[in-house]
């Protein structure tokens, strides 16, 4: 593997790689997945990350300060408090996207991308929603501190069952995948 550079990313300017990036992980982007990122980029604390090999985009990650009003927000904080979690609505940073292309999965990638949009906020906890089903990535959010707030939770959008998981900030270093992670420069010079 050559080496993986992390580094700001124009979501929008890119979002036809980022789409193809979270089509070879996850399948199918929702055809309003533009309207949606461009309504994102505009929330409070907008952040997004890029890992790059050789100018190929191999992975992404962006997120948002938490804020009612915010579909995604509004949803999980719903779930929260029912799961009386009331603790964890208030300045939160959400983990909105984090995606790895399948061939750079288990390198150390989602790790540095995560580390590097959660170092990057003044929030102190993030929030999240995955499949709520075991997979390389849910162990990766629990090994860096995450909790399973609620689980079985459902967007009304997909019958799919997600987990609301959230962490305390900073996140627990060296938890992640170190040894593989090493490798990724923070950003090009």
């Amino acid at each position: 593997m050559d080496v993986v550079v992390i580094e700001p990313l124009d979501l929008l300017g890119r979002a036809a790689e980022t789409g193809a990036v979270q089509e070879a992980a996850l399948g199918p982007v929702p055809p309003d997945r533009y309207a949606v990122l461009n309504r994102h980029v505009h929330y409070p604390g907008f952040r997004a990350f890029g890992a790059f090999e050789d100018d190929r985009m191999v992975g992404y990650t962006y997120g948002t300060d938490c804020a009612e009003g915010q579909w995604w927000f509004d949803q999980v904080r719903r779930g929260l408090l029912a799961a009386q979690h009331v603790g964890w609505v208030d300045h939160a940073h959400a983990v909105t996207e984090l995606h790895v292309l399948p061939g750079h999965q288990g390198r150390g990638v989602g790790y540095a991308l995560l580390n590097r949009l959660l170092a990057a906020t003044d929030r102190p906890i993030a929030l999240l929603s995955t499949y709520d089903l075991p997979s390389a990535a849910r162990r990766l959010y629990r090994r860096v501190g995450f909790q399973d707030l609620v689980t079985g939770f459902r967007f009304g959008v997909t019958p799919q069952p997600f987990a609301l998981m959230g962490a305390h900030l900073p996140l627990n270093a060296g938890s992640g995948r170190r040894d593989e992670a090493a490798e990724i420069p923070e950003s090009r010079g």
